[in-house]
Parts: structure tokens; sequence; C-alpha cells
């Protein structure tokens, strides 16, 4: 997330007047609930639901995963099952339990990342048969935490929905 999605979203949090201040997370789901609930962080941005009840979880966006292959590999004419990709040819990313439980056949990658790939001219999105789920990002705070329009967990999320809608590989929730 920092590296693809977020990197926008602290330019502008950051040229703000007058600069906003935030303690923001992201990375191993635990650490961020538990830094968000001890104060270390005002706000996380997490993939899955821990169902915490000094927390608020926030569905901010979803993607989809989808199956991206280099020049040499053959383009289909309809969608692809994962069972006909050899699996000796995979690169496997870790994005969340739920992919990890349904990744048997290839590497997968949200639909922002492809957008973010230096050269995706040189790359294919093929659709899938029976794709893995979606991976949804939820923003992550303290219950008693001030998330009034202007406060600085108002204006970050008001931010980060104006660049989901901007960004058309993810879908606003």
């Amino acid at each position: 997330l920092n590296a693809h999605l977020f990197q926008p979203l602290y330019k502008r949090l950051s040229s703000m007047t007058p600069p906003l201040s935030l303690k923001i997370s992201t990375g191993k789901t635990h650490i961020i609930y538990q830094s968000v609930s001890d104060h270390s962080y005002d706000i996380g941005f997490v993939h899955r639901n821990l169902h915490r009840k000094d927390l608020e979880l926030l569905p901010v966006f979803r993607e989809n995963m989808v199956l991206v292959g280099g020049t040499n590999f053959p383009i289909p004419d309809a969608p692809i099952s994962p069972q006909e990709l050899n699996p000796a040819r995979e690169l496997h990313f870790a994005w969340a339990l739920e992919y990890n439980d349904w990744h048997d056949y290839w590497a997968i990658v949200p639909s922002s990342v492809f957008s973010m790939f230096i050269h995706p001219e040189a790359l294919h999105m093929i659709p899938l048969l029976d794709p893995p789920p979606s991976r949804t990002c939820y923003a992550i705070y303290r219950k008693d935490q001030d998330v009034m329009p202007d406060s600085p967990i108002g204006i970050c999320l008001r931010e980060l929905r104006e660049l989901v809608e901007e960004n058309q590989w993810i879908e606003k929730l």
C-alpha cells in the first residue's frame, strides 16, 4: 500500500497548509491494530478485520486480483482457469490470508499494482475464471478519536477517498 497507493496521499497531506500531523502506518495487521489501540498511531490501514471493540473499522476501497503475464505469456482468447497455469513459472505474493488460501497456481497481483509497473505496455492483464477474493483496505482508528471532517483523521480520510475516486483500478467503498 505504501509504495503504490499511499504515496500520493502522503504528498497531499504533507503539502497542506497548515501542515497535517498524523502517525499513519501500514504493515503487519496485528501490529497496526495494537499500535492504533495503544495510541502509537493515529490511524492504520489493514486488509483484515480483527474485530476489536476499541477500534473503528472503515472500509475504504476494494480491488480485484488480476493475472499479469509478460510479453512471452500467451494471451488466451477467453478468461483462463488458474489450473491451466504452469506453477513452475509462478511468482507468489502474500497479499492476504484469503489469497494464500486460494493460491495454488500462479502469481496474482492487486489491480492497482498493475498500473504501477515500470513498463505496463510490456505486460498483459489476463482475465481469470474463478479469481481469488478481492482485496479490501480498511482504515482503523480508536473509537474515542475525533473524525469530524476538519480533524486530522477526517482530512486524511477525505483525501484518501478523493484519491480512490481518481484511481480506475480500485472501487470506492
